[in-house]
């Protein structure tokens, strides 16, 4: 059982409402979801319908719950609507916590645990102890990991820890489970600093929103599109491991061609290519007008993408 100092703060849900609220006697506070919301992060969810949101955050919740209450040797049954999916991250979590040995290096010592400071309020997802110190960690089970919003909501949460229960914060971890290949990561994000901090609920309480260079919805297509150039990417790396192999392998047993069924494979022998060189040609006969033998046509709007990997 944690020894950390419980908060007089009382949690109030009602999730087919919709409904996360924290109060003080009959004061409500608010959560730092809302805080960033308001300053920084105000159109992360912009184009997206409140379907779609609700559902995507009560599946996120039952995956939560089951890892956290494992982590707790608790019995868990997952809610109906999204069991399977549940009980499939937590098979995943299992596998990772193994090969990570996480929880051999940082003890689970509490789960949502509830900081609150003034009136602000918010709960933890898991608090790991590590010999005199502690690591914050959330769950995140989104698309994409935005790193940038995870370290904000850790740092102000780190802050609030800290007041609270005058204990060192070693480190923020985000616990991302990536639905799409059904896998977890867990990697340090940056703590912002009290500092930071307390700029931001400055900010917050004049009622400031800060200027964002580029919209968080461009940015989040902007990390799928990472995303998928970087698996592309190691798709293609194995591709062409596997067709040199194969090449390779048709040579040395004298196989011209292999076919089998929705895949084909012909060996060529090396060739020579001639292509001709125009910018030679150019500066070798100024005086010979080419125009006549350019064709015009039109270049759609592009981007140019550029990753770094």
């Amino acid at each position: 059982m944690s020894t950390l100092p419980i908060s007089p703060v009382r949690f109030v849900e009602d999730r087919e409402a919709g409904i996360h609220k924290y109060f003080r006697g009959f004061d409500e506070l608010h959560g730092v979801t809302e805080i960033l919301k308001e300053v920084i992060f105000y159109d992360k969810y912009s184009g997206i319908d409140q379907e779609t949101l609700m559902r995507a955050a009560n599946r996120g919740t039952a995956i939560h719950e089951i890892v956290q209450d494992y982590l707790m040797g608790k019995e868990h049954t997952p809610d109906f609507d999204f069991a399977e999916d549940a009980e499939k991250a937590l098979k995943s979590w299992k596998a990772f916590e193994n090969g990570t040995k996480l929880t051999e290096i940082l003890k689970p010592d509490c789960v949502e645990y509830l900081v609150s400071v003034e009136d602000i309020a918010s709960k933890i997802d898991i608090v790991f102890q590590d010999e005199d110190s502690f690591s914050l960690a959330d769950i995140k089970t989104t698309s994409v990991l935005d790193e940038e919003y995870l370290s904000w909501q850790l740092s102000v949460y780190a802050d609030m820890f800290r007041i609270q229960t005058g204990k060192k914060v070693k480190s923020l971890i985000a616990l991302w489970y990536d639905r799409n290949n059904d896998w977890w990561m867990a990697k340090e994000v940056k703590d912002k600093g009290h500092d930071e901090v307390v700029k931001l609920i400055d900010d917050w309480r004049k009622g400031v929103k800060r200027v964002v260079d580029v919209p968080a919805p461009v940015i989040e297509v902007g990390k799928l599109y990472k995303d998928i150039e970087v698996r592309i990417k190691t798709l293609e790396a194995e591709r062409n491991e596997f067709r040199t192999r194969l090449m390779d392998m048709m040579k040395e047993y004298g196989v011209k061609s292999v076919k089998i069924e929705g895949f084909s494979a012909t060996y060529k022998e090396p060739t020579e290519r001639k292509t001709f060189d125009v910018k030679k040609f150019q500066a070798e006969h100024p005086d010979i007008d080419l125009s006549g033998y350019y064709k015009t046509s039109a270049v759609a709007e592009s981007i140019l993408v550029k990753i770094d990997v």
